[in-house]
């Protein structure tokens, strides 16, 4: 069925609120989707109805519950296109996922002088955990800076790559500009130098179809709550020969094989990076998230995104004041950022809040990408499949008429 964004926004009952009397207009899915009625049922269900610990219950609830939680990792690896359902790691979401990685796969590869590449438009959770890392081991961060019109130069990737560089974290999507990072070139360099690389897919799943089959990339992670579902939830997919040689993230519960007071020994993959009791309602409502996405028109949603976007691109840059941070040679997301001249961007976003219209105004934790642009921070409109034409006309009409605030 042709999607229909109309119809879509009844799953989200959030659009039904008003701020100040005014309908809502959440143009903050970058940050957090809203959260779509069936996965709000399938986590209610469970907590009502369902409750009991997983993994280590005889009784019929504790099966049952495991039942489900191993079903949503089915789910989340039937999507992304792992080849083993042992190869997705449950996460607190991408901030863990990548420190996981950093504590362990790395730490334990790496050693002082040895580089890790990453990008300018990176969020704060793919450099702090390379720096905190770097400062304990000596290992030394190189960055690949922007590139003022494609966003991202796969020339200067290349240019930075070495004999020293031995891992690469790069994002998918950037968070704050909307540009995408040409992943597929980027993995198969990696392979070429036999260099392991991570991908942060956060801004991913709404946008494009994960491919893991194609991709082949060494690690892989996104949290539930940009994709329709709860917080604290997300995964770290790994190849299962470097998931079964990493040591241990935390110690207790599930990843336990045996213990004893003169050695313990660990669970295999994925329980060995599980410890303590899971988020399983949580587990649960991810895999109902991407039951939503799979019964979606996939490219049908993410089309309608796009022609919001070129819409709203397009009129604001006819207005004066605006300077609007685009890369139109890059494929993008749903994303715009911009400044008004003479506005700080906090006092634009409090400005929207009293139209009904919600924006994300900072650094949208990318402080480099900021004081490389030049700026303290931007306005950033992100859209979804639930929003419509006619909110983008709404905001516009407050958007026109900034320069009589400031």
């Amino acid at each position: 069925m042709a999607f229909d964004p109309i119809e879509f926004r009844k799953s989200f009952s959030q659009l039904n609120e008003k701020i100040d009397g005014r309908p809502l207009i959440y143009f903050d899915s970058a940050a957090s989707t809203l959260k779509h009625n069936e996965v709000c049922e399938r986590i209610n269900l469970y907590n009502k109805y369902e409750v009991a610990n997983v993994h280590r219950g005889a009784h019929s609830l504790s099966q049952k519950g495991t039942e489900n939680y191993e079903w949503a990792r089915q789910k989340v690896a039937r999507f992304i296109g792992a080849s083993d359902d042992n190869e997705v790691i449950f996460t607190r979401g991408t901030t863990e996922s990548i420190n996981l990685v950093a504590a362990t796969f790395v730490a334990d590869q790496l050693k002082a002088g040895d580089e890790i590449l990453i990008s300018s438009l990176e969020h704060h959770s793919n450099i702090v955990p390379w720096q905190i890392l770097a400062e304990k081991t000596g290992i030394q961060i190189k960055v690949v800076e922007l590139d003022r019109g494609e966003g991202f130069s796969f020339a200067k990737f290349l240019n930075r790559l070495n004999d020293r560089t031995r891992f690469v974290s790069m994002l998918w999507y950037s968070n704050s500009l909307g540009c995408r990072l040409p992943v597929e070139k980027i993995v198969e360099e990696c392979k070429k130098r036999d260099i392991p690389i991570l991908i942060d897919a956060a801004q991913a799943p709404l946008t494009e179809k994960i491919n893991l089959k194609e991709l082949d990339c060494d690690f892989l992670c996104f949290s539930g709550h940009k994709m329709y579902g709860p917080y604290g939830i997300g995964i770290l997919y790994g190849k299962a020969a470097h998931l079964r040689q990493m040591p241990p993230y935390q110690g207790g519960g599930s990843m336990i094989d045996r213990v004893s007071f003169a050695k313990t020994t660990f669970a295999d993959i994925p329980q060995k990076f599980e410890a303590g009791t899971p988020n399983v309602s949580g587990a649960i409502g991810l895999g109902k998230a991407v039951e939503v996405i799979e019964a979606l028109d996939f490219s049908g949603a993410h089309k309608h995104v796009m022609n919001l976007r070129t819409n709203l691109i397009q009129e604001l840059k006819a207005i004066p004041g605006y300077t609007i941070y685009d890369f139109p040679s890059a494929k993008l997301a749903g994303v715009v950022s911009f400044n008004f001249q003479g506005a700080h961007p906090s006092d634009i976003g409090t400005l929207m809040d009293q139209y009904g219209i919600a924006v994300r105004a900072g650094h949208h934790c990318t402080q480099p990408l900021m004081d490389e642009l030049g700026v303290s921070g931007t306005v950033r409109v992100s859209l979804a499949p639930y929003n419509l034409d006619q909110e983008v006309e709404e905001f516009l009409k407050v958007a026109t008429r900034m320069g009589e605030f400031f």
